[in-house]
């Protein structure tokens, strides 16, 4: 119960830093990949707009050119087409916002052209909605080839520009789903999309009568709670049961007050009528569904949780972000791999609770696939080696087994082996700091990225696995020391308390000894 307090108060901190700042910032703990900026031209001007923003987006304050950073002369180099720009900007003495004398050196690139690739994830709506000849996943995947060819204009190929994934077959009462994801390498295709799959049958040759869809046929349980997964689940049926191909607006309406949502408590309904006008339905007839209530559950939520990506992902305490850490005794071991893997979501589900998800992990987990590979690109399965990525997705026909929600999509991260700090921070003897009462741990941390700036490149990460947050207390004065004169300090890395370390790359501790320096006359 302790972690689940400490993790919301956590989320409800940085959900109310939005906008707004009690301390100055530091230009020099930016990461080092929120120091790449990409900009549309080589002037200056977007140069500086561009890291203003940045400086909004991670360090949560609106600084302004002149009056809390400057940028020199010397400063600004432009980006080519064919080599990088840079920009330097420092903070101002006086400035409310930054912390007076440090700096931080963005990259600067120009955007690419906009090229030929096209997008799947442009595919929506009755657009994704395809017939498949059979059950099978062969015709599924040429089907939706057959599909993206025709809204994108592009003749795609399996394995050389997409794969698909999450295949669930279609029949004759549901429909399937396909995922087509474009293969990296692909010069046709980026993104993704869903595809609905539905059997080939043969059309009614003459308009069909919505009124005679009766009885058990009038309940619908759509794939979510929203007017546009009723009608979606409506068109289902009525290609089942009146074999016509109907879409909305062009074939039926649904007024405004046609659609009543469904809650956890009722049902709801939606009315659908026939368009004079239609060569699908009798015009002016009309269908009143019942709707069951569902909560629509994608599992890439759970995903941005794990990966720290994303507006809630950001807000997660975890160390060290773009994967589980594990203790690396157990990599090649399933079961042990899975364990891990689920304590640390365990530490996370509280969030889940603030969307309305109301289910428990070990009931999700019953109704998940869980895929280990030996690879960090999800291509080989686990069979020996050292198991490197995690895919989890939705078992075929559970989408609906948790009375309330539609499960859907996937989980993918990777695993990734913890390492023993102390053979990364060595040879410290006490660390010499000068900083403002109070800002003993920012200076720690600017110290820390810059001497192990090569580390964190390697593995791809931020001065954030040190753990120096608002979580860590393990500050202490010692001998003469205190927190307003300065003097003899230790801080344990990355805390002394194991309660408050979430997803640490590290597999240990470690306290430095700090000589502090607080500035004459300056305070927080």
């Amino acid at each position: 119960m302790h972690q689940v307090q400490v993790l919301r108060l956590h989320v409800t901190k940085k959900a109310d830093d939005k906008g707004t700042a009690t301390t100055t910032k530091d230009l020099s703990t930016l990461g080092a990949d929120d120091l790449k900026l990409q900009v549309s031209d080589d002037k200056k001007e977007t140069a500086v707009t561009a890291v203003i923003a940045q400086i909004k987006a991670k360090l949560k304050v609106d600084a302004k050119l002149d009056t809390d950073f400057t940028v020199g002369d010397s400063d600004f180099t432009a980006p080519k087409s064919d080599g990088t720009g840079k920009i330097k900007v420092t903070s101002k003495s006086g400035s409310k916002v930054l912390v007076e004398g440090k700096s931080a050196e963005f990259s600067l690139t120009l955007k690419a052209a906009e090229s030929t690739v096209k997008d799947l994830s442009t595919i929506t709506g009755d657009k994704l909605n395809v017939i498949s000849d059979d059950a099978s996943q062969e015709k599924a995947e040429s089907a939706v080839i057959a599909q993206i060819k025709t809204q994108l204009g592009v003749e795609v190929a399996k394995t050389t520009d997409v794969t698909f994934s999450g295949f669930k077959a279609p029949s004759q009462s549901q429909s399937g789903t396909i995922t087509a994801t474009a293969v990296s390498t692909s010069t046709l295709v980026k993104g993704s999309a869903t595809f609905n799959l539905t059997l080939k049958f043969d059309e009614a040759s003459t308009p069909q009568d919505l009124s005679t869809i009766t009885g058990d046929d009038l309940k619908l349980d759509p794939e979510g709670d929203t007017k546009e997964y009723a009608v979606k689940q409506a068109i289902i049926l009525i290609q089942n049961k009146l074999k016509v191909i109907t879409a909305l607006d062009t074939d039926f309406t649904v007024g405004d007050s046609d659609f009543t949502a469904a809650t956890n408590k009722a049902a709801g309904s939606i009315k659908l009528t026939a368009k004079e006008g239609s060569t699908k339905l009798v015009a002016g007839k009309s269908v009143t569904f019942s709707l069951v209530y569902r909560k629509n559950v994608d599992l890439k939520f759970f995903q941005d949780l794990i990966n720290g990506e994303g507006e809630m992902g950001a807000m997660m305490p975890t160390l060290y972000k773009g994967g589980v850490t594990i203790d690396p005794t157990t990599s090649t071991n399933k079961d042990n791999v899975n364990n891990q893997v689920k304590a640390f979501i365990e530490k996370l589900w509280p969030v889940a609770a603030s969307e309305n998800i109301n289910f428990t992990l070990d009931q999700l987990l019953k109704n998940v696939n869980a895929t280990y590979y030996d690879d960090a690109a999800w291509t080989t399965e686990h069979s020996s080696d050292k198991i490197q990525s995690l895919k989890i997705s939705v078992k075929n026909n559970n989408e609906r087994s948790l009375e309330g929600y539609y499960l859907h999509g996937e989980i993918k991260t990777h695993i990734v082996e913890q390492i023993d700090i102390t053979t990364v921070v060595k040879d410290e003897s006490q660390i010499a700091l000068e900083c403002k009462q109070g800002e003993e741990l920012q200076a720690l941390q600017t110290y820390l990225k810059e001497k192990y700036a090569s580390f964190l490149t390697e593995h791809r990460t931020t001065v954030d696995i040190f753990g120096l947050n608002n979580l860590n207390k393990s500050l202490k004065y010692k001998d003469d020391g205190s927190a307003e004169a300065g003097g003899s300090a230790e801080v344990t890395l990355p805390n002394s308390n194991p309660e408050m370390i979430v997803n640490s790359l590290f597999s240990k501790t470690i306290t430095l000894q700090l000589k502090v320096t607080i500035k004459s006359g300056a305070t927080k």
